[in-house]
């Protein structure tokens, strides 16, 4: 009886896999003889768009760029101790200087920070800065 069992479960098996794999080559061969046409060039013949004159740029439209970084860490500092920024105001833009002076990301001076000092809440005893930088 187990031979059986084991004889038509093996039989089911094969007959399954090679239905699949036929299957499966049928939809692959009907897929690389179909022509695939760029969808752009169909899109343009049927949507005819309207041809639209570029604004004057006027006084208003002028956007001042600046860098977020020295922004991130000004949030990043009043987060963990405003009272950094009422002694040092501009302690935010002195890290994103002196980040990109030494080739660092932005970023690893506040860790530094945070991790030496708690962002200057304790500083050591003869200590020069709050980064632990002697």
């Amino acid at each position: 009886m187990k031979r059986l069992f084991f004889l038509f479960s093996w039989t089911m098996c094969v007959t399954g896999m090679t239905l699949m794999s036929v299957s499966l080559y049928q939809m692959y061969q009907s897929r690389l003889s179909t022509e695939y046409r760029p969808v752009a060039a169909e899109v343009n013949e049927l949507i005819a768009l309207p041809q639209v004159e570029p604004l004057a740029q006027t006084a208003d439209d002028v956007v001042e760029v600046r860098d977020a970084r020295s922004e991130a860490i000004k949030q990043f500092i009043l987060r963990h101790n405003p009272k950094l920024l009422d002694a040092e105001p501009d302690f935010h833009e002195k890290l994103v200087t002196i980040a990109d002076q030494e080739g660092l990301d932005y970023r690893l001076l506040p860790a530094i920070a945070m991790n030496e000092s708690g962002l200057c809440r304790v500083i050591p005893e003869n200590s020069y800065n709050c980064l632990g930088l002697g």
